[in-house]
């Protein structure tokens, strides 16, 4: 962990230095308060959740550390309004789907937790406004459109 000088770009190395993760973590996103972290964890099929102190940029694992996901989970995004989360999940040719709790920034598996993608989805992102969410597709070769309600 770090702390970035805004003006000149360079990097110091915060009084806590690392903190731990789940297996072979891959992506990594900043909830839009920057209170909340999420790091999905490819080889733990799992997210890893940590609150955020906003003064300082050190990490605090949540008291429930994880949440499940689909198989590989891979990419991660947050919706501009912080309340629901995305992770894809590679093997798995899925998206898994959370509802974040703004206050705590604890995640919680939506009733419906999974919706189907092309082979191998990798990355994913939203649009400005919310609206709409894609998802490249390694093997596929192609995006998977989706709209958000």
């Amino acid at each position: 962990m770090y702390s970035r000088n805004t003006s000149t770009g360079v990097l110091t190395t915060l009084s806590t230095a690392t903190i731990a993760t789940g297996s072979n973590p891959r992506d990594i996103v900043i909830s839009p308060d920057g209170k909340s972290v999420y790091v999905t964890n490819y080889g733990g099929n799992s997210i890893s959740m940590y609150s955020r102190n906003t003064s300082t940029g050190v990490l605090t694992t949540l008291s429930t550390a994880t949440i499940a996901t689909g198989s590989n989970p891979h990419g991660i995004v947050i919706s501009p309004d912080g309340a629901s989360v995305y992770a894809t999940n590679w093997i798995g040719n899925s998206i898994s789907m959370y509802s974040r709790n703004t206050s705590t920034g604890a995640l919680a598996t939506l009733s419906t937790a999974t919706i189907a993608t092309g082979s191998n989805p990798i990355n994913i992102t939203i649009s400005p406004d919310g609206k709409s969410v894609y998802v490249t597709n390694y093997n596929s070769g192609n995006i998977s459109m989706y709209s958000r309600n």
